[in-house]
């Protein structure tokens, strides 16, 4: 996939127009507010590029990018959250290299914010995970279903297979 962006680039209406929709669920200690809001927004579309990857990668396979994506706004909520989720890993390997421990004469200074994003990280990348694997899955079926590790042998076992249990895996499909 190309790279989104070039430092020397202006941002496209489409990158623009995500950006704001982003900044609008992204947490404010997540945007690093210290940054120029150029390089802020760099990085988050870098962050984007990442979620699009896994989106792209993930089967079927896909060629998406922001700007392609312009004309298909329904996916927005889809990155958004893959985004925030990209965000907050890199927010963490961050924070490792500043959380402290401190002892000195009885008096603990104990700084650890990588354990308490933690758990909200490995919730999101449930949650991030489960919604791009439902969303590709709704492409598949879209497509007539074939390829979701739905059994499908020679002759009539696949059929004979479909009648043991409620279709391929629950989905109604023989």
């Amino acid at each position: 996939m190309p790279s989104l962006l070039t430092p020397t680039d202006s941002l496209t209406s489409i990158q623009q127009e995500f950006l704001q929709s982003l900044y609008r669920v992204t947490p404010k200690g997540f945007t690093e507010p210290e940054m120029s809001i150029q390089d802020r927004n760099y990085k988050m579309l870098g962050m984007a590029g990442l979620a699009i990857q896994d989106f792209n990668l993930m089967p079927p396979q896909q060629n998406a990018s922001i700007d392609y994506l312009g004309g298909f706004k329904q996916f927005w909520p889809l990155f958004t959250l893959g985004t925030n989720y990209y965000v907050a890993t890199f927010k963490r390997l961050d924070f490792t290299l500043v959380d402290i421990s401190y002892s000195d004469g009885g008096l603990t200074l104990n700084v650890d914010r990588v354990g308490k994003i933690g758990q909200s990280l490995a919730d999101l990348e449930k949650i991030w995970l489960r919604t791009l694997q439902n969303h590709k899955w709704g492409l598949s079926l879209q497509q007539g279903g074939v390829g979701l590790g739905t059994p499908r042998f020679q002759s009539n076992i696949s059929k004979f297979v479909g009648m043991l249990s409620d279709g391929a895996f629950g989905w109604g499909i023989p």
